[in-house]
């Protein structure tokens, strides 16, 4: 049955990825396992938008659904410094294959290459044409990417470049790596995130805070496609609020400006269209007729 709460008629574009129960298996995950991932388009554009720029957190909460499926929220903090969540996902697998998968669905539904380092470093990797090597610099590229302390890091980089250049196999990829990566270090580099003195698991759990109390009302929901409603009527408030804070101080940078989304106000039957720059708001058909415009 259908759920008339969801305020989403052509939900089916914010599917980046659907395995049900049953089905062939493939990404290493099995026939018995169902995995979800729900990306809005405003989500991509704010996710592309932020995650070069800031802080970038993933959670998993449980009890959202009957099916004890955990629920993983990707969030960014955006530039007045609150939480958005830019993609979730329902799965039975929470390790590694469960969260591959996740981020992989995430990454191929970006335009922007620069977010995809790990891909590109794989992709020049495959040019050393020597498997142990490759193994070995990705290994360190890996501990490079995770090193929490600035200055270990900064020693750790020197380190892994002057033995780069040693070896005739990885001398183009020293150069490669070097151009591309080493400039904008503080872009993919964990050290330069936690530096940032905030807690990241912090503003997912106040997340899922506000998403288990003000829209399940603290009770265990029962059914998936309710939860998917809900998420996407998640998605729109963000959107919402986040467009009421810019008009208040800023336009989002990296946003187009054009961009509109609805909210749905229940208790007073209205709908709010907006832009950045203005709000439009009119009555719904069954109350009054009128509309208005309302400037920032």
């Amino acid at each position: 049955m259908k759920d008339s709460s969801c305020p989403d008629e052509n939900a089916s574009s914010s599917l980046s990825f659907c395995k049900f129960q049953g089905q062939s298996a493939g990404n290493n995950l099995k026939e018995d396992d169902f995995l979800l991932v729900i990306q809005t388009p405003l989500q991509k554009e704010v996710l592309q938008a932020f995650a070069e720029k800031r802080v970038v957190c993933m959670d998993a909460t449980h009890g959202t659904n009957a099916y004890k499926f955990p629920l993983i929220t990707l969030l960014v903090i955006d530039d007045f410094g609150e939480g958005f969540p830019t993609a979730w996902c329902i799965s039975n697998r929470e390790d590694e294959t469960g969260i591959t998968c996740f981020l992989n669905a995430i990454r191929d539904n970006l335009e922007n290459p620069c977010l995809n380092h790990n891909r590109s470093w794989r992709s020049q990797l495959r040019k050393i044409g020597d498997s142990n090597i490759e193994s070995q610099v990705h290994k360190q590229l890996k501990v490079l990417m995770e090193e929490p302390d600035k200055l270990t890091f900064e020693r750790l980089l020197e380190g892994s470049l002057c033995e780069l250049r040693k070896l005739p196999k990885t001398r183009e990829f020293a150069k490669y790596f070097e151009k591309a990566y080493v400039a904008s270090k503080e872009q993919w580099a964990l050290c330069f995130c936690t530096g940032s003195g905030i807690s990241t698991n912090m503003f997912v759990e106040a997340f899922h805070r506000v998403l288990k109390y003000d829209y399940l009302k603290g009770t265990v929901n029962r059914r998936l496609d309710t939860l998917v409603c809900i998420l996407l009527r998640v998605a729109k408030d963000k959107a919402f609020d986040h467009s009421r804070i810019s008009l208040k101080m800023k336009p989002v940078a990296g946003l187009s400006s054009q961009r509109e989304a609805s909210y749905i106000q229940s208790e007073t039957n209205c709908r709010i269209s907006y832009t950045m720059l203005q709000y439009y708001v009119q009555s719904m058909p069954d109350m009054h007729t009128s509309s208005t415009l309302v400037h920032a």
